[in-house]
């Protein structure tokens, strides 16, 4: 499970369609986050990072566009699973 967001920080670094420094810092902790728990949701990243609502919804969808999260679940139930 942390193989492909490991891959994925690696990918990044050497990819020209790299994330901002402040987008790989929150991908190193949603890494330790995944270390211990399964899925996240909006609301629990939104504690881990201190971020708002529509950041945290961002973050969350940019990951999955890049398949590195997968998203199961509607609106508010919605469940963010670590992809591999």
């Amino acid at each position: 499970m942390l193989n492909i967001i490991k891959k994925t920080l690696v990918e990044l670094e050497n990819n020209s369609d790299k994330m901002t420094d402040k987008e790989l810092k929150r991908l190193e902790k949603l890494k330790i986050y995944f270390e211990k728990n399964n899925y996240i949701t909006n609301k629990e990243l939104q504690d881990l990072l201190e971020v708002s609502e529509s950041t945290a919804k961002r973050f969350l969808n940019k990951l999955v566009d890049r398949e590195i999260l997968r998203a199961e679940g509607e609106r508010k139930a919605r469940k963010y699973y670590c992809k591999g």
